[in-house]
């Protein structure tokens, strides 16, 4: 510490000793000028070169002889820059609070004013030497000769600015000396600064005007001093004191030369020379700058190498900011709001993009700190989990209040301050694909479009399909899991994230009439609707996570959508309101500007159609097929939610963003996860990464909550329909699997009430006679013996999408045929059986004797479920009559049973067999035989006392006994 002292003493001897040279130079300077006439002669005679020169376009007379007069009328306007800070300090700069306002909330972010560095100054001699002349030797070599002009810089300026030597007058460069700029910066309007307008030129001559003024009554080093205290170096730092801190954590006066060189090179482009993010660019900067400072004799050429290779090691980027993107939010939202009127401009404040500097605002937003802090804090703590697995590194949440709109909390990254991740960049406000994550919104604008058509229970084709683009290409979706399944609802369809059916929709419905209703629902991207087709509901365009976050908190809100009224300048047919992140503006003295006051509602969408998405997208039930019964999208409460996976096109196993979008009636909450430079991922789905967040974030925010059912709106009906539940069969099992029934499980679904329940079911079980010989519709010829009335799936009567050329689509054909699912028509020949049960033997009006009889014939069915062997006495006997003689669960043929009427009377008897089958339902066929009386007549027999024969033991007496083949027809 001593030795640090001695040298710290030492420098800042120097220092003071470059500083004495500096101003005895000056000095002396300036004594020669008075000795030779100085002041406003002087003053003239320097200025009336300059003024021919900027007013190229009149006559060297008629310039010269106005010359004193502009001087002096601009140089009456000559105001010290320290007194610019008694006239801004009324005012100054603005602050941004969270829900809780500058009386009593956390102050989220001051914004920089660009003369904080003249509220607080660094004086002149605690500013590194090494700093001062770095500057000088880089932005105004002799600053410490001119008069306040660089007239080396404006000759040629001025030479380009006459269009001598461009050909375009004020389109050349400029020649700003240190006080010029110093001056453009403080006492310049802003209008008079930018453009290269006539404006600009009154400016530039005004400038000049006063750098003369203001080098004639202030010193160099006083005029440094000003200028270091107000130039911009880049984030968010103005004034060398704040420069200094925020690059190398230090004070100016410590600053060593390789640390001064960078600095001093900055001002020429802060953004493009920011170190933080062109490390690159900010090195060879630095280097120019230590070159110049050799070239004007400030430092050897070996001290500037050796200053060139030495490493910048700079302070953390991290400053005082809370919810740094929802800060950058507001910024722009009042900028936005102020360009539209909305919030008027004091009258110190020359435009709207001044305003958060010099307005002295006092906003109070929306967000709740403590959701914004457990959602800060759970997306950190929940992508550690997964970002090795899955090679994601950063992600985004938005929560929204649904019954006001207003933006409770938003994390734009994981976090603001990290480069590698670029961190900066607001992913809540970027735009991504949704991946499946938009179908809700699909299915929606078809509930809507046509309710008795589309709803939860309507039947979708999951079969292959061939779209034909208007580009000549043909484009085939596929599944997340590459698996058909067939007749779907819309609600397996959508809770499963079936891509198929989804296209389905989306090309019946129209690429137009979906983006209408994306854009009304609120979603403000993809504008022409020339560059997207029915790939857009699979994420096939790219949407903010805000919008998606607004777009269901109508679902939230059964088709109502609260906000206040935009201030995008969307188009007409856009959404009409804005999520809500200002609550009230004030100006410095507490005065109201701006209050949002109570949100605004607009039904967007018919409430019936609302709920029934809020119904299938909170089905756990339903949604079991891909994520089974424990997934993220579960919480403790009823919950909607849906996820998205989006990456390359027709490749599932490249993957660039993983979304989870859901609420319950209190919260709506948008999460996105995946990297900013659209790196794809390695690994893991939507569910396990986003839903992760989401599911986590979702119980922080209902801690303490008592559970909320969601409210169910008028104008909805329910009704039975038919639920096809059929496996997807391996082709290794095909030819031994029984027949599937689509029609044979029904549910109860929700439709709207006048919108109308479908006249056939769902369309895919219709009722209709079929002839059961051969599976096909009963003709007016049939026999009754051969009709059977039911339900039935019946392709020619399927919805006209899946039609091709008036024929049932034959991939549709194929998937039945081989997933095994009976249908009406079908041509297998393994579904042409005909008559499946009949007796053979013995014939009807056979004449049997007591003995033990064979029957053959056949119990043999596709779906057979059950068949029986029975007997009764009599012609018409009743069924509690009959008799089980054999029965069983598999198929016979030929050989049946064998019937034992040894024991039975002789007389007539009905002989029936009878077939249960799934899909024929219970089939039967009997005959009539007669058991005649073969007993022998009774002999009289002479007592033959003990020679009477007994009885032959070969006589196998316990043969049968009179039992019944039964169980399960092994006889058979």
């Amino acid at each position: 510490r001593g030795r640090g002292a001695v040298v710290s003493r030492r420098r800042r001897a120097a220092d003071a000793r470059v500083r004495a040279r500096h101003e005895i130079i000056h000095r002396r300077r300036r004594r020669r000028a008075a000795a030779n006439g100085g002041g406003t002669g002087r003053r003239l005679l320097v200025w009336v070169p300059v003024l021919v020169a900027a007013l190229g376009l009149l006559t060297l007379g008629a310039a010269a002889a106005a010359a004193w007069g502009v001087y002096q009328s601009f140089a009456d306007d000559l105001v010290e820059p320290d007194a610019i800070v008694d006239t801004q300090r009324a005012l100054g700069t603005s602050k941004v609070f969270d829900a809780g306002g500058p009386d009593g909330g956390r102050l989220l972010f001051e914004f920089a004013d660009p003369l904080s560095g003249l509220r607080n100054p660094v004086r002149i001699e605690d500013v590194s030497v090494h700093l001062i002349n770095a500057t000088v030797a880089t932005e105004d070599a002799s600053f410490f000769e001119n008069r306040g002009i660089n007239t080396r810089g404006l000759s040629r300026a001025a030479w380009e600015n006459l269009g001598l030597g461009t050909g375009d007058f004020f389109g050349g460069s400029g020649g700003s000396s240190i006080t010029q700029q110093l001056v453009k910066n403080v006492l310049i309007p802003p209008e008079e600064r930018s453009g290269r307008t006539i404006e600009r030129a009154q400016g530039k001559l005004k400038e000049s005007i006063l750098a003369v003024e203001l080098t004639e009554q202030y010193s160099k080093l006083q005029i440094l001093e000003w200028y270091l205290n107000t130039i911009f170096y880049g984030n968010l730092s103005y004034g060398i004191g704040a420069a200094s801190e925020r690059y190398f954590g230090k004070p100016a006066s410590d600053l060593d030369l390789h640390e001064a060189a960078l600095l001093a090179g900055l001002p020429q482009a802060p953004a493009l020379l920011d170190p933080f993010v062109y490390p690159e660019a900010a090195k060879a900067r630095q280097r120019i700058v230590l070159d110049l400072m050799a070239r004007n004799g400030y430092i050897t050429p070996a001290e500037a190498e050796a200053a060139a290779r030495r490493p910048l090691n700079f302070a953390s980027r991290a400053f005082n900011i809370e919810a740094p993107h929802f800060v950058t939010y507001v910024a722009e939202e009042v900028r936005r709001l102020c360009e539209r009127g909305r919030i008027p401009l004091p009258d110190t404040v020359t435009g709207c993009d001044d305003l958060l500097i010099e307005g002295g605002l006092r906003i109070t937003t929306t967000l709740d700190m403590h959701l914004q802090e457990q959602a800060e804090a759970i997306v950190r703590a929940d992508i550690a989990t997964f970002e090795e697995q899955t090679g994601a590194h950063n992600a985004a949440l938005v929560a929204l209040d649904p019954a006001t709109g207003h933006i409770l909390a938003m994390v734009g990254s994981r976090d603001f301050f990290r480069e590698d991740i670029d961190g900066q960049v607001n992913l809540a406000t970027s735009r991504n694909s949704p991946g499946s994550s938009i179908k809700p919104i699909t299915y929606a604008a078809a509930f809507v479009l046509d309710p008795a058509e589309w709803n939860p229970g309507t039947i979708i084709w999951d079969v292959p399909l061939e779209f034909h683009e208007l580009t000549g290409e043909t484009f085939s979706p596929e599944n997340f899991d590459g698996v058909f399944r067939g007749p779907v609802t819309v609600r397996s369809a959508l809770a499963n994230s079936i891509n198929i059916p989804a296209f389905r929709v989306a090309d019946r419905i129209g690429t137009g009439a979906l983006l209408d209703f994306a854009h009304q629902l609120g979603i403000t991207t993809m504008a022409d609707v020339a560059n997207y087709g029915p790939s857009l509901t699979l994420g096939g365009g790219d949407v903010t996570l805000l919008d998606m976050a607004y777009a269901y908190s109508v679902f939230a809100n059964n088709g109502v959508m609260r906000g206040q009224r935009t201030s995008l300048g969307l188009p007409p047919g856009y959404r009409r309101l804005d999520p809500i992140a200002i609550a009230r503006i004030s100006d410095s003295r507490g005065r109201t500007l701006y209050e949002v006051g109570d949100s605004q509602s607009m039904q967007v969408m018919p409430s019936p159609q609302a709920f029934q998405i809020t119904s299938i997208l909170s089905d756990n039930q339903a949604r079991r097929i891909l994520y089974g019964l424990e997934s993220n999208l579960v919480l403790d409460r009823p919950a909607a939610a849906k996820t998205g996976t989006a990456g390359e096109p027709g490749r599932n196993d490249v993957r660039r963003d993983f979304w989870t979008v859901g609420y319950t009636p209190s919260l709506v909450t948008a999460v996105w996860v995946g990297n900013a430079d659209n790196t794809p991922m390695t690994g893991g789905s939507s569910s396990r990464t986003a839903g992760l967040i989401w599911h986590d974030f979702m119980l922080a925010a209902h801690a303490g909550m008592p559970p909320e059912e969601f409210a169910v709106p008028e104008g909805l009906t329910t009704s039975q329909v038919f639920t096809p539940r059929l496996r997807v069969l391996p082709a290794r099992d095909r030819s031994d699997a029984s027949p599937q029934n689509p029609c044979g499980s029904t549910s109860l679904e929700l439709f709207v009430a006048d919108g109308g329940v479908p006249a056939r079911g769902n369309e895919v079980c219709t009722r209709a006679e079929i002839d059961v010989r051969t599976l096909d519709l009963a003709l007016p010829g049939t026999d009754e013996e051969w009709r059977r009335e039911g339900f039935y799936l019946i392709p020619t009567l399927l919805p006209a999408e899946t039609r091709v050329g008036g024929r049932t689509d034959p991939e549709i054909i194929d998937w039945l045929q081989d997933n095994r699912v009976r249908f009406v028509g079908d041509d297998s020949l393994e579904r042409r059986q005909g008559n499946p049960v009949a007796l053979e033997e013995p014939r009807d009006g056979a004449e049997l004797g007591q003995e033990r009889v064979t029957v053959s014939g056949q119990a043999d069915s596709a779906e057979l479920e059950h068949w029986r062997l029975e007997f009764a006495p009599g012609t018409d006997p009743s069924d509690d009559d009959f008799v089980v003689i054999a029965e069983g669960e598999r198929p016979v043929r030929d050989r049946i049973a064998r019937w034992d009427t040894r024991d039975l009377e002789p007389g007539e008897y009905v002989l029936r067999l009878v077939l249960e089958d799934d899909f024929l339902g219970t089939r039967e066929v009997s005959v009539e035989v007669t058991i005649l009386d073969e007993s022998e007549p009774e002999e009289e027999v002479a007592d033959a006392g003990d020679d009477a024969p007994g009885p032959d033991p070969s006589d196998d007496a316990g043969e049968d006994d009179g039992a019944t083949d039964r169980a399960d027809g092994d006889d058979g």
